[in-house]
């Protein structure tokens, strides 16, 4: 079973309705682009797993992180942070470049980070924290001297955190980042407490919120307060 195909149907399906079907669209199609994190994740691990059921059954389930969280801290590093960036780097290379990305809890933490690695002169932040102990702009972010592609246009974040108190992560955060962002955040979500979510959407420059019924899962888009939102946002960003 594909969690990510199965979770993300009705709002892929909404997008689609609600964008293509606008005459003046440019976009007369939207391909959407699901690359495997690179750690196996346990069912167990799982923090909405059994909201829906799935819990009993008893085929495979298709999961993985993005990193494993150093739990010695705080701060709390994200141990393999290197390899998520170099696999998420290796699918921008072979089907990019993306107008924008979506991601869901940690997926949208690493969606954050992604954003601003790919923004304007965010290589010359990280160096500088580099050279003062910080972390270095990612080498597989890189290509021929440039960076792999131009800045995102949109990052939709769902239960979204970030590393915003980890010293060596600061060049992600600051200076802010200005990629237009949403964050859609459950009224119901006990995984992923508000302030989490506000520590990173603080650090955003062009960031809006959007509330949906229930907790810590990618939400249909029935249980969004406002549908509208999401798609005024892309209608804007993408200049539909």
């Amino acid at each position: 079973m594909n969690l990510r195909l199965q979770k993300t149907q009705s709002l892929r399906d909404e997008l689609r309705r609600n964008i293509l079907t606008n005459q003046i669209s440019k976009y007369h199609d939207i391909q959407f682009v699901f690359p495997n994190a690179p750690f196996p994740l346990e069912r167990d691990a799982l923090p909405s797993f059994d909201l829906d059921g799935s819990k009993q059954q008893d085929e495979e389930i298709d999961a993985y992180t993005w990193w494993h969280l150093n739990r010695d801290g705080p701060p709390f590093y994200y141990n393999g942070l290197d390899v998520a960036l170099a696999r998420i780097a290796d699918t921008i290379r072979r089907e990019g470049p993306f107008d924008g990305v979506v991601g869901f809890s940690q997926g949208a933490a690493a969606a954050m980070m992604v954003a601003s690695l790919l923004e304007a002169g965010r290589n010359d932040v990280f160096d500088r924290a580099g050279a003062a102990g910080g972390m270095f702009y990612p080498a597989a972010f890189v290509s021929e001297g440039a960076i792999i592609q131009p800045p995102l246009k949109f990052v939709v974040a769902i239960g979204g955190f970030g590393g915003t108190r980890v010293p060596e992560y600061q060049a992600f955060y600051h200076p802010k980042i200005t990629t237009p962002t949403l964050h859609i955040l459950g009224r119901a979500d006990g995984f992923i407490k508000p302030a989490m979510s506000q520590e990173v959407i603080d650090a955003c420059a062009d960031s809006q919120v959007l509330y949906r019924s229930g907790g810590h899962s990618v939400p249909k888009a029935d249980e969004l307060e406002s549908m509208n939102d999401l798609t005024k946002l892309l209608v804007q960003v993408l200049s539909l």
